[in-house]
């Protein structure tokens, strides 16, 4: 039996409008599915925070993500993590707003630093979770000893009068900058430090900072560098494994240029770029000293010359120097090095 399919282009085009149709309402239906989704969960009711407002952790303060109902202590359940603890709960003060709450913890039900707890809180038909770790406060910590291993490890010992805690610190504070210096910190349980602010910005004496720990027995003036290497007079260094400082806070290697001092000590892994520096002629020139700038210098350190070689810097180099002199000096003012360039 044959079939003649008759040709419609009437019925055709209605056909495919028809199923163009169709697809875009299925479309839409799923991405207004979707943004309901997500509205709900921007909009979800959840615990945002839980802090201690005391010392002791007897009063607790919650604070919520959007406005909740109103509650009282018997919605509340606080467990401790390991034991089960129940932490009973003595008064709760609702917010005006009522996007926060303060708990008053039974003095024998306080939340210790350093433990985890699961806090419940019962609002309608709602029940809404949150996992507590108490931190601990340190006020006035310090970093009293620190060598390159442990800036490089980012694990300290801070000190405060005869409490002491080794810690792991965080990316953001530069321990060079922060040793010997008044923290206020907290820690979690797992001893890392969580949070940091500084007492005082005040700057240390450099006797008292992270470099005056170490004798910096040698030195280096840098005429150029290669790689992680740095050439000077008739030496180079390797500084790939070298903890570098300036100005008592830490550089990296392309911190480090051409005609800067270094003062180093290659057992302990630390260079320090120190330039102390004076520019001008030779004011009086004596047989075991000189005057520049208003200062006396007995002769010490190196003479550059410019292409390069040293000689002892002493009167008769002194005696043939002419016009303006760079003179690069030691922490303890002694002469280092001299140079024309």
């Amino acid at each position: 039996m044959n079939t003649t399919i008759i040709w419609n282009p009437k019925v055709m085009v209605s056909a495919i409008i028809s199923l163009i149709l169709a697809g875009w309402l299925t479309a839409a239906v799923q991405a207004s599915e979707s943004e309901g989704n997500e509205a709900e969960a921007v909009n979800k009711t959840a615990i945002s925070s839980v802090q201690a407002l005391n010392h002791g952790g007897s009063v607790i303060e919650v604070t919520f993500t959007r406005q909740v109902e109103s509650f009282d202590r018997f919605d509340v359940q606080v467990v401790h993590d390991v034991s089960r603890e129940r932490k009973g709960v003595k008064r709760v003060d609702m917010n005006e707003d009522g996007t926060g709450a303060v708990l008053h913890m039974y003095r024998s039900a306080e939340l210790e630093h350093l433990q985890d707890y699961t806090m419940k809180i019962q609002i309608g038909k709602e029940t809404l979770t949150n996992h507590v770790h108490r931190t601990q406060f340190m006020d006035g910590g310090k970093i009293e000893n620190m060598d390159a291993g442990d800036v490089k490890e980012r694990q300290v010992t801070l000190t405060s009068g005869e409490e002491s805690k080794t810690l792991t610190v965080p990316d953001g504070l530069d321990l060079i900058h922060a040793f010997n210096k008044d923290m206020h910190v907290k820690i979690n349980g797992r001893n890392e430090m969580v949070s940091y602010e500084m007492v005082s910005e005040e700057e240390l004496d450099r006797d008292d900072s992270f470099v005056g720990q170490f004798d910096m027995p040698y030195h280096l003036l840098v005429e150029k560098k290669q790689g992680t290497t740095v050439t000077g007079v008739s030496q180079e260094l390797d500084l790939a494994s070298f903890l570098i400082v300036k100005n008592n806070e830490r550089i990296t290697l392309d911190d480090v240029k051409q005609g800067d001092m270094l003062l180093f000590n290659e057992d302990e892994g630390v260079a320090e770029v120190y330039n102390q520096t004076l520019n001008g002629p030779l004011e009086r020139i004596f047989e075991e000293s000189i005057d520049m700038n208003g200062s006396n210098y007995e002769y010490a350190g190196s003479f550059v010359e410019a292409d390069g070689d040293t000689t002892s810097f002493d009167s008769d180099v002194a005696e043939n120097l002419k016009g303006s002199v760079t003179m690069y000096l030691n922490p303890d003012d002694s002469i280092l090095a001299v140079t024309t360039k």
